[in-house]
């Protein structure tokens, strides 16, 4: 009797010590350590730049406005498009002479195609600012 209770409790400790890394995610379930890994290099990709944002179109399309390079009163800056195509694809860049003081998305002429706005400024000055638009074609 005693070897079978020791048999019996250790096929239970064999089962509840196995992993459930092959189980597939359900719908509630998380999955923490790739949301951990995602957000750790999201992280690091925002801080290695002086500024970035991200403005939604909608779900299947992004602009990423990111000012890198050089102090914070000069360096450069980007509009990276990415769509539900997975392709990253820079759009436009350019000097700056400033900060980024603000990025937003508008449709100023009415014709269905977003505008994509970058408001530099100059940091010794706040109210001496630069606006450069960007247009979908």
């Amino acid at each position: 009797m005693r070897n079978f209770l020791f048999l019996v409790f250790g096929f239970l400790f064999l089962v509840s010590c196995q992993s459930n890394s092959s189980k597939i995610p359900v719908v509630g379930s998380l999955d923490s350590a790739a949301i951990a890994t995602d957000t750790i290099m999201q992280k690091g990709f925002e801080s290695s730049y002086e500024f970035h944002k991200t403005l939604t179109v909608h779900e299947k399309l992004v602009y990423d406005v990111v000012g890198y390079g050089g102090s914070s009163s000069a360096g450069e800056y980007a509009i990276l498009r990415r769509g539900a195509d997975n392709k990253t694809d820079t759009v436009t860049k350019g000097a700056r002479n400033g900060i980024i003081a603000k990025t937003f998305l508008a449709d100023s002429n009415k014709n269905t195609k977003e505008e994509v706005y970058v408001v530099i400024q100059n940091p010794s000055n706040p109210s001496e600012t630069k606006t450069v638009k960007y247009e979908a074609k």
